[in-house]
């Protein structure tokens, strides 16, 4: 984690949301990098940094390609899971350290969701296959169909069968810690984009309690030790944590897969012309840091000028997918909060042509910080 990103979401959106009612924000830090005296930290025993494989190796940053190979995030994510299952709050997010987040949307948001009597698994989803053995994702798809058209690649050799050896945790509890076992691979399945997820508490309490959970983070434990062998190929030395936990989720029964709308209230950019839908923005990803204290000025001037919102929450009779490794009795569902700003609302301009958000930045502090 950054300290210096942490300070600047202290002082834009955090101060946006004025200490809200019901909102609690907790920064998950590891070890081994200078942290700040904070009440919002939740230091884990996680090294920061820490790679699949040694720091040495080239294949942790190809020529020209993103670095890959660390699992910090992973493990981060592991223990925060922990964490979250032991506290109040109905509905937890888990968001980046590069995101806008709008505070009144957001509290909006988690109280439509924590109206299901259902666990909850929201965001903005696309579609992997899994490796069980190996913790490996593979054959993404923008879409089921795209993802399930990749799954039939003779060298992946993935199935949709839920209850294939090994895949049942339940039924097989040591099935994939031993070496013998094959590379079961199973798909597809959605996963929740990392800049923001949403989940009810039941369904992580279901899911520490969950044997696939220790299980996987006993195996990711044994690879990365040397005493099991992680995949080898196109993106190894890593494990994709938003993957992983869309993998657990695929398993649990009942769960509603509620889907946050694209391009609208979520925003994997921040780009000429999206101010347009500053009354539903809820998330915005890779926002220039000196932009954050002039969205934040635009957020607060929308909703100090509605008068109310429509919102809806809608659930289909049918799972999220077919032919896939979603347990049958999953519901696709659909939020949706607008701001009714009147037809005499228009945008304000935003970068032009573009935003440049650039990778690995950090942010230029006290300057970018937001003057209510």
């Amino acid at each position: 984690g950054s300290r210096e990103r942490r300070a600047l979401l202290r002082c834009t959106w955090l101060k946006l949301g004025g200490g809200s009612a019901g909102l609690r924000v907790k920064f998950v830090v590891g070890h081994g990098r200078p942290l700040e005296d904070s009440a919002d930290l939740l230091v884990v025993n996680v090294t920061e940094g820490e790679r699949m494989r040694s720091d040495t190796d080239p294949r942790n940053c190809p020529a020209g390609k993103i670095c890959t190979g660390s699992v910090a995030t992973y493990w981060k994510l592991a223990a925060f899971l922990r964490y979250a299952a032991t506290q109040p709050e109905p509905m937890i997010g888990r968001g980046d350290d590069d995101v806008f987040l709008s505070p009144p949307m957001l509290l909006a948001h988690a109280s439509l969701l924590a109206r299901l009597s259902q666990p909850v698994f929201a965001g903005v989803f696309e579609w992997y296959s899994w490796r069980t053995q190996t913790l490996h994702s593979t054959g993404f798809g923008l879409s089921a169909g795209a993802a399930r058209h990749g799954r039939k690649k003779v060298w992946r050799n993935c199935t949709s069968a839920r209850k294939a050896l090994g895949h049942d945790a339940a039924q097989h509890p040591v099935s994939l810690t031993t070496p013998r076992q094959p590379d079961l691979c199973v798909g597809p399945l959605a996963f929740a984009k990392g800049p923001l997820v949403m989940l009810s508490s039941s369904a992580v309490r279901w899911l520490v309690r969950s044997p696939l959970f220790s299980r996987d983070l006993k195996r990711a434990r044994e690879m990365m030790d040397g005493r099991a062998p992680p995949y080898h190929g196109p993106g190894s030395g890593r494990i994709d944590d938003d993957v992983q936990l869309g993998y657990w989720m695929a398993q649990l029964p009942h769960l509603r897969v509620v889907g946050f709308r694209r391009y609208m209230a979520w925003h994997d950019r921040w780009k000429a012309g999206v101010t347009g839908y500053l009354p539903r923005l809820l998330q915005a990803h890779k926002v220039p840091w000196d932009k954050q204290r002039t969205l934040c000025n635009q957020t607060r001037a929308v909703w100090s000028k509605a008068r109310r919102a429509s919102v809806s929450l809608h659930c289909d009779s049918s799972p999220p997918c077919r032919d896939c490794a979603h347990v049958p009795t999953q519901k696709a569902c659909a939020i949706d909060v607008a701001l009714d700003l009147g037809p005499s609302w228009r945008p304000p301009p935003t970068c032009a042509p573009v935003c440049n958000f650039k990778k690995g930045s950090e942010p230029q502090l006290p300057g970018q910080c937001w003057a209510p």
